[in-house]
């Protein structure tokens, strides 16, 4: 097996891997902020959310990986894949901070 096939089977795990944790680490954060005391539900460990994640991408794939149909039609490779990457990356980060702000204006004083 050479090197590029190498290379393309540990970016194809890592493009794959990363992003479903980065939602399933926000989740768990939006989980014990918001879920946990108001349903009083249990807490749950990130691996437990990481594999809520896989289930509902399984189950609901519109939902979870959309389908985007542009009227504009370019041929930038490039832009074609850092486009879902950096949606993957920002995504979880701007919910975790709306979350942040949201739990610190709901905090008693």
């Amino acid at each position: 097996m050479g090197l590029l096939a190498v290379l393309l089977v540990v970016g194809s795990v890592l493009i794959t891997v990363i992003p479903v944790a980065g939602v399933a680490f926000v989740a768990t954060y939006l989980w014990e902020w918001f879920i946990v005391p108001v349903f009083h539900a249990p807490s749950l460990a990130a691996l437990q959310m990481w594999g809520i994640a896989l289930t509902l991408g399984i189950l609901l794939p519109s939902v979870t990986h959309p389908t985007a149909t542009s009227e504009k039609q370019d041929d930038d490779d490039f832009g074609k894949v850092a486009a879902p990457l950096v949606k993957a990356i920002l995504g979880p980060l701007v919910a975790l901070v709306t979350g942040y702000i949201i739990r610190f204006l709901l905090m008693p004083l």
